[in-house]
């Protein structure tokens, strides 16, 4: 792997991190103890930390090293909530049952479901 597919790798996870923990630049740098543009710097490919720092992304975000390194890895192995959503499954078989006949519906018809359980189910 050459030095720029690693820029461009990581600067990708990067920003799959910043979305899906819902954080700033500047969050993510007061998290790791470093300034703003150095998080500024991977996002736009000009740099890239230390394996210290990659370290502590991992801990932090309970994903592997490699994460933020290895392309091939796909992000939806560390979705929170596509594995909350895949252990539910796993636990009911009945949602599961749910989800496999509805995933086979016409658009249209998931929609007209999609209103029936809004129109049926207690208001959160």
């Amino acid at each position: 792997m050459s030095d720029q597919e690693f820029i461009e790798i990581f600067s990708k996870r990067i920003k799959y991190i910043l979305e899906k923990h819902d954080l700033t630049q500047q969050e993510l740098a007061t998290k790791l103890d470093v300034s703003e543009s150095t998080v500024g710097k991977w996002v736009l490919q000009k740099a890239v930390p230390r394996m210290g720092i990659i370290q502590k992304l991992s801990e932090m975000f309970s994903v592997p090293k490699s994460f933020f390194i290895d392309e091939t890895i796909d992000e939806h192995e560390y979705d929170p909530d596509a594995i909350e959503i895949l252990e539910m499954l796993e636990r009911d078989q009945d949602l599961k049952m749910l989800f496999m006949k509805t995933s086979k519906l016409s658009q249209e018809d998931k929609e007209r479901l999609v209103r029936i359980f809004k129109a049926t189910l207690p208001q959160e």
